[in-house]
């Protein structure tokens, strides 16, 4: 199930956290469920859930906001942060810290309801302060995994939080990665997560034929 307001109360086997600032984490997020539920069956419990909706603060709705905002407004800001963070982890250190006192407890109650036996990322903001909620919960015993959504070139934002693995979608992501410092082990080589409706053959006669296009 996906939560997008609130968490159901039902326990879960597997937690992935996303976020809901485009379609991209929420539908990555997705893929990987379905991944999950149609290789070990209905007897796995996922959840999924947006960390602006169920752990909703004055933070979160103003990151977002900001977020939404500048795309729109003034993307000249957006680019600043996103180069500053590229060169230092100052913006997302302070953002972790000032979100601290809102989302920490709400977090560690969601897990306690939660118990789940694994955490999966596909939104690095706030990694640094799950990870480490994560981690009081589980007495560092269990794992928390990254799952990196860019591809060839890596922001240095995705290992803040300092996972204990990461999944990317190829091998010259991993080189990327491993240039910021991860060491190889770490890095599983997955492929990028899709829905597997896009794994159905196609016929490209029909298709063309359908929309009145031509063969050439």
């Amino acid at each position: 199930p996906f939560s997008s307001s609130s968490a159901s109360s039902a326990p879960c086997d597997i937690l992935i956290l996303t976020g809901s600032v485009g379609s991209g984490h929420i539908s990555v997020s997705k893929a990987i469920s379905e991944a999950l539920y149609r290789a070990n069956g209905r007897e796995l419990r996922v959840e999924i859930v947006d960390i602006f909706s169920v752990l909703k603060s004055i933070v979160t709705r103003a990151t977002k906001s900001f977020y939404l905002g500048s795309l729109k407004v003034s993307p000249k800001i957006w680019e600043f942060l996103f180069r500053e963070s590229d060169d230092s982890e100052w913006p997302l250190a302070v953002l972790n810290t000032l979100s601290s006192p809102f989302m920490e407890q709400r977090f560690l109650t969601l897990l306690k309801e939660k118990e789940p036996k694994l955490l999966v990322s596909t939104y690095p903001i706030w990694d640094l302060l799950t990870n480490k909620v994560w981690k009081q919960y589980s007495h560092g015993k269990l794992p928390f995994v990254s799952v990196i959504t860019d591809s060839m070139s890596v922001h240095p934002c995705w290992t803040q939080g300092d996972p204990d693995y990461f999944v990317v979608a190829n091998e010259d992501t991993k080189v990327a990665l491993c240039k910021l410092g991860v060491t190889e082990k770490r890095v599983k080589v997955f492929g990028y997560p899709v829905a597997h409706r896009f794994l159905k053959h196609a016929s490209h006669g029909e298709f063309q034929q359908k929309w009145n296009l031509s063969p050439k």
